[in-house]
């Protein structure tokens, strides 16, 4: 991969691929590539190197249908496969989840868009997470491609006995690193998020609490992310064992819904710098979903 010689402008060619900065530590936009195409190891190689790189890169104005989402995830690792998807997802294609925010979860969880609307941003599943971050072996990426913008995500009302039944009877929890070893790179990655994580192993509540919020405050500081604006045919491919992600809720009023395709690669175990790997309290084995 070569450096544009072009002072300041952070770019990199590998071929017609060239990845552009998107923030200041985080996110870049990747340009030059047909993703529903036959692409070739060294465009697969440089898309690799870019999500490694900068965590979460982003295409822009892509036509790819399911098999082509499926096709591609496969050029990077092994695609889960999900047991339990929505009633939105593809049949024929185990590995999509699909999101169709309002329109079938809402109706599944019987919550109306004006309720929706005003619970929105007071519920204690908001927040920023990493795919599946419960898992004892978390996805090592995600796929995720917009077909309808624009949106956010579905969140249940208080009290909602059919969601509070789902988490019940899918309950999973592992004692995870606090800081792991990026299996590919050797990076030291802060592992933790506001979504999934409840509690830091040898210290109180109040304890842990404290600094989870400051550990949180320092990781989503406004120089540490970068923000999307989605259009259909937008799809963006993070690293799901170094990145966080939050679906903003301040186009909530907007009133649009938003279809969304996702594809997870399957991951493994982190492990921490002492070398001591993730431990599974309750839920599946690795590699089972």
């Amino acid at each position: 991969m070569t450096t544009d010689s072009r002072a300041g402008t952070g770019r990199e060619h590998t071929g017609t691929v060239e990845v552009r900065p998107a923030a200041g530590h985080i996110g870049a936009d990747v340009t030059g590539v047909d993703l529903a195409g036959d692409l070739d190891e060294g465009t697969v190689a440089a898309i690799r190197q870019a999500v490694l790189r900068w965590k979460v890169v982003f295409f822009r104005g892509q036509r790819i249908d399911h098999a082509a989402h499926v096709a591609l995830a496969r050029r990077f690792g092994e695609p889960v496969v999900l047991p339990r998807r929505g009633s939105a997802s593809p049949a024929d294609f185990p590995e999509i989840e699909t999101t169709a925010d309002r329109l079938e979860l809402g109706g599944r969880y019987g919550m109306d868009h004006d309720e929706w609307l005003r619970r929105r941003r007071h519920t204690v599943l908001r927040g920023w997470h990493c795919d599946h971050g419960a898992r004892v072996d978390p996805p090592a990426a995600t796929i995720l491609r917009a077909e309808t913008v624009l949106g956010v995500g579905y969140q249940p009302r208080p009290g909602d006995d059919a969601y509070v039944r789902h988490l019940l009877d899918h309950q999973t929890a592992t004692e995870h690193p606090l800081v792991r070893v990026h299996p590919e790179t050797g990076e030291r990655i802060l592992f933790v998020n506001g979504y999934y994580v409840e509690q830091i192993t040898g210290l109180s509540r109040p304890e842990s609490r404290a600094v989870l919020d400051m550990l949180l405050e320092q990781a989503t500081r406004p120089e540490y992310t970068v923000r999307l604006r989605w259009e259909p045919g937008t799809v963006a491919f993070w690293d799901n064992r170094a990145a966080i992600h939050l679906a903003p809720a301040d186009t909530a009023h907007l009133g649009h819904p938003r279809i969304m395709h996702r594809v997870m690669l399957a991951g493994d175990v982190p492990v921490g710098v002492d070398g001591t790997p993730s431990l599974p309290l309750t839920g599946p084995a690795p590699g089972r979903w």
